[in-house]
């Protein structure tokens, strides 16, 4: 069995002025499955998504739910909760500044490729936080 390969990238969403420490607490309420090669990163005023994994942001356990909770560690994957890419991106939303034109307008677009070690079909994401909030998901569709 083949091993899958997946990389993650962004534009770089901008950050609002005096925004990063709450941006930064919220990033710290979530991590990334895979082998830990997933990063968010905040660089000059701009929010980076960025790594060689597949974009799985999953809530983890904090210090309140651990001590509720003597099975839950804290920073741990919160084992009933889901992935949920488009809840992690509509929580970055009042922190990041609208960029682009008419209707290229977004917040942060974060794009995903990978496949199975050099095989075919690779699998492709492209997810688009717009300046309402609405996550927008595209993605290959296989053709045979």
């Amino acid at each position: 069995m083949a091993n899958y390969y997946g990389t993650t990238a962004s534009n770089g969403g901008k950050i609002k002025k005096g925004m990063e420490k709450e941006l930064q607490a919220y990033l710290d309420l979530w991590g990334f499955t895979g082998d830990g090669d997933m990063h968010t990163e905040i660089r000059g005023g701009f929010l980076h998504v960025y790594g060689y994994e597949d974009f799985d942001p999953r809530l983890l356990i904090t210090k309140e739910q651990a001590e509720a909770n003597e099975d839950y560690e804290e920073g741990e994957f919160n084992d009933d909760a889901d992935s949920d890419p488009e809840a992690f991106l509509e929580g970055l939303a009042p922190f990041l500044e609208v960029q682009g034109e008419d209707k290229a307008q977004n917040l942060i677009v974060i794009h995903t490729v990978g496949g199975e070690k050099c095989r075919f079909p690779l699998g492709a994401c492209e997810m688009v936080l717009r300046p309402d909030g609405f996550v927008e998901s595209n993605s290959f569709k296989f053709w045979s």
